[in-house]
């Protein structure tokens, strides 16, 4: 049997004060399942993403998934910003965050990311390392591309393998 859990990141100093005048709308929607499914299957529209699907490829260092979002990979991070202007950072302390402050987490092994156009992002943290950030992995139906290897950048073809962490499904 599948677990799932549905984490809206949203405002929560707001939220602990009287109540807003204005909705709060969550920024980024993280939803965690152990099976594969296609981002559509939750219902929560695009997922950010732009629906004039590309495909997989480089921008200078960074990836662009063929729904348009860009990977970028940091010492500071894994940051991904999606054609709606939401931004995600996977930081190396293992935390997801928000510019504006929300987080979820940690993933201390590190987490994958699934996408509103189904491309698998994949970060391997290292716990005990003082450089966290290991290795990304940006999948795309069959294509692979590493732009972080061994804890530096990289513009090397990845491979995609079967990702033993936590999965999480993304909609900015």
């Amino acid at each position: 049997m599948a677990r799932s859990a549905l984490v809206a990141l949203f405002c929560t100093a707001l939220a602990a004060q009287q109540p807003p005048t204005l909705p709060l709308h969550p920024e980024v929607v993280l939803v965690g399942a152990d099976e594969p499914l296609p981002g559509a299957a939750f219902g929560l529209g695009d997922g950010g993403v732009a629906t004039d699907y590309g495909e997989l490829g480089w921008r200078e260092w960074d990836c662009v998934t063929p729904g348009g979002v860009v990977v970028a990979c940091r010492t500071a991070g894994v940051k991904l910003t999606f054609p709606s202007g939401r931004e995600l950072l996977l930081a190396p302390d293992g935390y997801l965050h928000l510019r504006s402050g929300e987080r979820a987490g940690p993933f201390a092994a590190g987490v994958e990311l699934r996408l509103g156009d189904d491309t698998l992002v994949r970060v391997a943290l290292n716990p005990s390392q003082a450089e966290r950030l290991r290795d990304v992995v940006v999948v795309a139906r069959t294509r692979a591309l590493q732009p972080w290897r061994k804890g530096a950048r990289s513009r090397e073809a990845g491979r995609p393998t079967a990702w033993p962490g936590q999965h999480l499904y993304c909609a900015g």
